[in-house]
């Protein structure tokens, strides 16, 4: 897991209201209708920006993988109003999944370490069985996509919202001589 600092896109909050009016109900929460909020909307050209940034340190200096990049295949508004969560869940089909908070804190994600990953990467952090996270508005979270997570209720008096997205790896990593290569 890695968590990048704090950068605020503030031409994105015109377009929250909009994209809330259109979203629809996600178990415990709700999600846009888009699933590939970061193309739909000018809007969110910066922040698509540096996510793509966030992107390539980690996989350089997490992971340890520098002969590919990882893409974003999906991504979406999640609109979490007082007393809602959202369930434990992991993102089936990417590599590497992200949250970036649009809102003011306090905002906490839950990571769980009760499975173990697809990927064979240097990824070199260690999880406790539950770490909860406290995060700031406009910090990016990056984790492997396989690590089981939450959103905790939210206590506050507002709605929260965040945006998460999903990656796929482009490009070589492994090594052939240990039956390990993928070129994708």
């Amino acid at each position: 897991m890695a968590r990048f600092p704090a950068r605020h896109f503030p031409n994105i909050d015109s377009v929250l209201s909009y994209c809330f009016q259109r979203s629809r109900t996600n178990t415990y929460n709700r999600t846009s209708e888009e699933s590939r909020i970061l193309n739909c909307y000018d809007n969110f050209h910066q922040l698509r920006d540096h996510i793509n940034s966030s992107l390539q340190q980690y996989c350089e200096q997490v992971l340890d993988v520098t002969t590919a990049e990882l893409a974003i295949t999906q991504s979406w508004l999640n609109f979490n109003e007082p007393g809602s969560s959202h369930h434990q869940h992991r993102h089936l089909n990417s590599a590497v999944s992200g949250v970036y908070y649009l809102t003011e804190g306090p905002n906490y994600i839950e990571f769980h370490s009760n499975v173990s990953g697809n990927y064979q990467l240097g990824e070199r952090s260690q999880l406790r069985d539950v770490e909860v996270i406290t995060v700031n508005r406009g910090e990016l979270i990056l984790f492997p996509s396989w690590i089981p997570h939450a959103v905790p209720v939210n206590h506050t008096d507002r709605r929260r919202i965040t945006l998460s997205f999903n990656t796929q790896f482009r490009g070589t990593m492994g090594r052939e001589s240990e039956l390990t290569l993928v070129e994708i």
